[in-house]
């Protein structure tokens, strides 16, 4: 029995080898703690941008948590005025969800109204700007300009990792 569940532990240590380097486009082995970043394409950065505001509006915490970059490698997310975001609370990853669930309870809507993608800067990230119509039970809908980044990956989920915004 223990002979059998050797044999069975090292050819499974051999295929996750095998597949774990074969994934990797450099021959160096990589798993989901190891992202593999590539060049963000517009319709996946919109895509993402989409993701974010549907899951804002509706209060889905698991997705808005996942749309942003995790505390490793999270910049800022930023906003002027009502529901102000700014400074050193702007770069707290911790705090992001709270920020959002209290926006969803004075039931806060974004809804984008232009949106472009400038590209990527390397393979390291996606920039993009928007200008959206933000309202809330304590706002008055209002216009609001701004600006992002994203980072994508080969082997996992494309994250925000920079959002600010202002009131235009």
């Amino acid at each position: 029995m223990t002979r059998a569940l050797t044999c069975l532990s090292l050819g499974a240590i051999s295929v996750l080898l095998a597949s774990s380097t074969a994934a990797g486009s450099s021959g160096r082995s990589s798993t989901i703690d190891e992202p593999i970043h590539k060049a963000c394409a517009a319709v996946e950065v919109r895509g993402l941008v989409q993701r974010f505001v549907t899951s804002f509006i509706r209060g889905d915490l698991p997705r808005l948590g996942a749309v942003f970059q995790q505390e490793r490698g999270f910049e800022w997310y930023s906003t002027h005025g009502t529901g102000e975001r700014l400074r050193a609370r702007a770069t707290h990853r911790r705090s992001l969800v709270t920020y959002f669930v209290a926006r969803h309870r004075r039931g806060e809507g974004l809804e984008v109204t232009r949106f472009r993608f400038n590209g990527p800067n390397g393979v390291a990230y996606g920039n993009f700007e928007f200008t959206l119509v933000r309202r809330a039970s304590d706002l008055d809908p209002a216009r609001y300009d701004g600006k992002g980044a994203t980072r994508c990956f080969s082997n996992a989920p494309d994250v925000i990792f920079v959002w600010s915004m202002g009131r235009a």
